[in-house]
């Protein structure tokens, strides 16, 4: 098997797609380091901005990094996405890897 080389932005900073936490409309967001944190910025234009710690740790955030590589999706996705995510549930024809770990987000607010 050959495994092609990935296309993924390393390093930081870089853009990523992200939600607003009050109303989960999709907006872009910025990911940077401060302070030796790697922190996520994103602003709403109806909720304002919000910055977020999104690895406590950049060292070990660009060592994690080293092992992300491009998908080749979902062979039988069980839906067919008409809009992208987070507005449909499961896994669609969008995604381009498996559920492998389930993480929950715990936070103050």
């Amino acid at each position: 098997m050959i495994i092609k080389e990935s296309n993924l932005k390393k390093g930081l900073p870089k853009e990523t797609g992200s939600v607003c936490p009050e109303c989960g409309k999709l907006i872009k967001a910025k990911i940077f380091e401060e302070n030796g944190k790697v922190m996520i910025e994103k602003t709403c234009d109806e909720h304002g901005g919000f910055k977020d710690v999104y690895w406590s740790d950049v060292g070990l955030y660009l060592k994690a990094e080293k092992f992300a590589h491009d998908g080749i999706g979902v062979i039988n996705p069980k839906i067919k996405a008409e809009k992208e995510c987070p507005f449909e549930c499961g896994l669609c024809d969008l995604h381009l890897s498996h559920t492998c770990l389930a993480n929950i987000d715990l936070t103050n607010r």
